[in-house]
């Protein structure tokens, strides 16, 4: 009901094009937009109204993403994200760092604990990687962490893992300071090389081919 009174006139359908996802296709339907777009596959047409026709090969999810806007309005898109970020923030997190004895000078890794399920590496793992970064001289680490890690970070004694989750607005500018970030496949690694940090991937069961980022000083290990 709260979809439906928002009147949406176009919904699009992100979910994978090779595989039907019927939640994705539930809500698009269920807003009642008038234009529903999505890519092709067996029983799409239930929820789509527009429906794109499919490839035969591999490629990158933005790709996938910006062909359903391509497909409506022939416009000339680029690949790579690209989010600005508020100075008002950046000075915020500057002050933030501070309070943790973070210099401007310093070299800074972000190191993101989160994920979800079995696409997120252990997260002794990421708190091992980190004592060893921080071993080199002029190097900070902050960890980073989500909603399903809450528990586990009460748990943690760690220097450097953040004691709250930041709203986006200023997560984003974290991530733009810091000179490398490292997570596993995730949205905030996409958030990382969108402000345009480079970041280190760590794939474990999702395909690169599909998800990592695309940034030119990027990274997988898979």
């Amino acid at each position: 009901i709260r979809l439906r009174r928002k009147r949406f006139d176009l919904a699009f359908d992100c979910s994978d094009e090779n595989h039907l996802s019927l939640g994705h296709g539930m809500w698009i339907y269920l807003s009642g937009a008038k234009y529903r777009v999505g890519h092709k596959r067996d029983g799409s047409d239930l929820f789509l109204n527009i429906e794109i026709p499919p490839v035969n090969y591999i490629r990158h999810a933005t790709d996938m993403n910006l062909d359903l806007l391509r497909y409506l309005v022939p416009l000339n898109l680029s690949e790579l994200p690209y989010l600005e970020v508020k100075s008002e923030e950046e000075e915020h997190i500057k002050d933030y760092l501070g309070n943790m004895e973070i210099k401007e000078e310093d070299f800074l890794v972000g190191i993101n604990l989160g994920g979800t399920g079995n696409k997120r590496w252990e997260i002794e793992n990421f708190i091992e990687l980190g004592n060893r970064l921080k071993e080199k001289e002029g190097l900070k680490v902050v960890y980073i962490w989500g909603p399903e890690e809450k528990e586990i970070v009460k748990r943690l004694n760690v220097p450097g893992v953040l004691g709250e989750i930041l709203p986006l607005p200023r997560l984003s500018a974290l991530l733009k300071r810091c000179d490398l970030f490292i997570s596993s496949d995730s949205g905030i690694m996409h958030l990382s090389t969108a402000v345009g940090t480079p970041t280190l991937a760590i794939f474990i069961h999702s395909n690169p081919d599909k998800y990592a980022p695309k940034g030119k000083e990027d990274r997988v290990i898979y």
